[in-house]
């Protein structure tokens, strides 16, 4: 008999400067910070999570390390409903990703001071794609990006 895995919703953070860790991992006693990198203790010992890679705090509470296009490829965002249930949203990890880098640009705008005219195009990014995807009737994708990228 063949079984199909059930998807689980995980906890996951893009390592990009300046980005706020979240608690889950600032607590952790797995991991530890050092010039950029996360350094993520695993059984089979010590993976380094380098910027743009993704550390994720699986269902069993272990952390684990993706690439970008792995992560792509085995995960896809998720938003909680009003009813309290997760939706996932297919193909919409590119989306985070694109957003994931407007946030990148922002903060290196943000110490180049720059701030004020960078913070404004990455407004209107934000505002554009939301407004696109509305129009699409992809509401779901549109009310993760008003909530996770709003300027």
């Amino acid at each position: 008999m063949k079984y199909k895995k059930k998807p689980a919703v995980v906890d996951a953070w893009r390592n990009i400067a300046g980005e706020v860790k979240p608690e889950w991992l600032r607590k952790s006693s797995f991991a530890s910070f050092f010039d950029g990198n996360i350094y993520v203790d695993v059984p089979k010992g010590t993976v380094v999570c380098r910027p743009g890679y993704w550390v994720v705090r699986e269902d069993n509470g272990e952390l684990t390390v993706h690439e970008p296009e792995e992560f792509a490829k085995t995960h896809e965002a998720v938003v909680e409903g009003a009813d309290g249930r997760t939706y996932a949203i297919p193909g919409e990890t590119d989306l985070v990703e694109a957003m994931l880098r407007l946030s990148d640009e922002a903060a290196k705008a943000n110490t180049e001071g720059m701030e004020k005219s960078r913070q404004h195009g990455y407004a209107q990014a934000v505002h554009e794609i939301e407004t696109y995807l509305r129009r699409q009737g992809r509401t779901l994708a549109a009310d993760l990006v008003h909530r996770n990228f709003k300027p």
